[in-house]
């Protein structure tokens, strides 16, 4: 583990007991990964002590965040000062985020871990039928995770019938169209059966259905981590069923959990967002973070597609989305990561995942997104590359070296495409007034007096500044402009001296 500091940024874990939780080795390996200054340690909290162990820690000005499990999920929700919609419907919360004001944000993502697992396996939900076993909080939480994938029908089976009910009938007021249907132990006739009760975590656990009704066409999925092949995938096996076991659902989950925790997305991509609806545009937003659909439903004419840069998949989707809703037009690749440290610490690992986002992804983007604006003879690219794109720092080796590439990655497509009625074009901010910069500066790892004196004009950039410049470029009003790299960097990148 990286050494704690002052600078050290503290998220617990509240369980009871707690003596069996894996998340804190798992999410300190990924926070060390990619270079955040992060802990996550156990809190030991009983249900009645919950309100006052949850009032104290919003104190800690170095609390970045909360993981939340068994039993206190759905107490946590009237605990916290917000919680997303999803979450509010669910009635459960599994993370909380804790804003620099001292307010805790809720969410509940056990639903899209499993679903970011399912597409990480190469399985996509949408289209199919699904059978949910349970109506728990975890069912709960992947039944709604489901409908929101798009699943064509979603049948749940449980052991007391009124729990079953209650979640078919929250679910038909977010997803009006969903077939929900109340099922039996049969699992027969659909394409996507999922175990969500705690049933064969312990050896001799009755099975959660009636394994003799599965048929090879089907893919059956568990959430329990131990054993890793339980006794209902173990019997799916046997039958000729594609299985998957609950550790994607894990892998996936932590993912989500960090980003959510440390502040998520920078603001880019929203203030952009929010200026291209300002001129009339429709969006469909491609992004991990379920709060992606919160930020569909403010925008309005917004669609949110949940997944990765990093999947070519998930980057068809998201053009198909936007083809079918009236033409992709134009194509905001934002996604990037960061990771700061001297060159010789840098893994390999570190430095793939750096260029997994930040330069494969991007090119995933522009070439699905070319692929289906030559065929129509218009379009318009921007790759959001950076001032490290053109101009070096110290201890960003992985960062510098993919801007740069996405620098000349605009350059390339632009000649190529250029004369096919698309244009490409690269944005290159500087340091851009986020509460993610904000954050960095609380905990000292770096000085915003002296990152304002550095830059020519005196002050850092908006998030506002970059999306006008994406507009811009995006407009007709930049018709003849291909290949360019806009700086937006208050003149930072010309200036030679420090």
């Amino acid at each position: 583990m990286t050494q704690i500091t002052g600078h050290t940024r503290l998220f617990g874990i509240l369980a009871d007991p707690i003596h069996h939780v894996k998340t804190p080795q798992a999410l300190n390996a990924l926070m060390q990964r990619v270079g955040y200054d992060g802990v996550l340690v156990p809190l030991h909290a009983r249900a009645e002590d919950l309100a006052t162990v949850v009032g104290g820690l919003k104190l800690l000005r170095n609390l970045g965040g909360l993981i939340v499990t068994v039993p206190h999920k759905t107490a946590m929700v009237d605990l916290c000062d917000e919680v997303s919609e999803s979450a509010r419907l669910i009635g459960a919360v599994n993370t909380i985020r804790r804003e620099a004001d001292g307010r805790l944000v809720g969410e509940m993502l056990d639903g899209h871990g499993f679903v970011a697992g399912l597409r990480q396996s190469g399985i996509e939900p949408e289209g199919r039928s699904a059978y949910l076993a349970g109506a728990g909080g975890a069912a709960n939480a992947i039944a709604f995770a489901l409908a929101q994938a798009g699943v064509s029908r979603l049948t749940i089976a449980n052991r007391t019938r009124a729990k079953a009910e209650d979640l078919a009938g929250r679910l038909a007021g977010p997803f009006p169209n969903l077939q929900v249907d109340i099922g039996t132990p049969d699992p027969s006739g659909h394409d996507l059966v999922v175990n969500a009760t705690s049933l064969g975590l312990k050896e001799g656990d009755p099975l959660p259905l009636d394994v003799a009704c599965l048929t090879p066409d089907q893919i059956v999925a568990e959430i329990i981590m131990q054993p890793v092949t339980t006794a209902l995938l173990a019997a799916a096996q046997a039958r000729g069923c594609r299985i998957q076991p609950g550790q994607p659902m894990l892998d996936c989950q932590l993912a989500l959990m960090a980003k959510f925790v440390t502040g998520g997305a920078s603001g880019i991509g929203l203030a952009i967002s929010r200026a291209l609806r300002a001129q009339g545009a429709r969006l469909v937003l491609l992004d991990p973070d379920p709060k992606s659909g919160d930020v569909a439903a403010e925008l309005g004419e917004t669609i949110a597609v949940s997944g990765s840069v990093t999947s070519r998949a998930d980057v068809a989707r998201a053009c198909d989305a936007a083809e079918d809703f009236g033409g992709l037009d134009i194509t905001l690749a934002n996604a990037g990561i960061s990771s700061n440290q001297p060159t010789l610490d840098v893994t390999d690992t570190d430095w793939q995942r750096v260029m997994d986002i930040n330069l494969t992804g991007v090119f995933l983007t522009a070439q699905e997104a070319g692929r289906r604006m030559l065929a129509r003879g218009r379009g318009s690219i921007l790759l959001m590359a950076s001032m490290y794109g053109v101009v070096a720092a110290p201890e960003r080796i992985g960062y510098c070296v993919s801007k740069a590439g996405v620098v000349m990655m605009a350059k390339a497509l632009a000649v190529e495409w250029a004369a096919r009625g698309v244009r490409v074009n690269a944005i290159a901010p500087g340091y851009v007034r986020t509460p993610f910069l904000d954050d960095l500066a609380a905990r000292g790892r770096l000085d915003l007096d002296r990152l304002e004196q550095r830059t020519p004009i005196g002050r850092l950039i908006t998030p506002e500044e970059v999306a006008q410049a994406a507009v811009f470029l995006a407009s007709d009003h930049a018709s003849a402009i291909t290949g360019q790299v806009l700086g937006v960097d208050g003149g930072w990148a010309a200036y030679g001296y420090l």
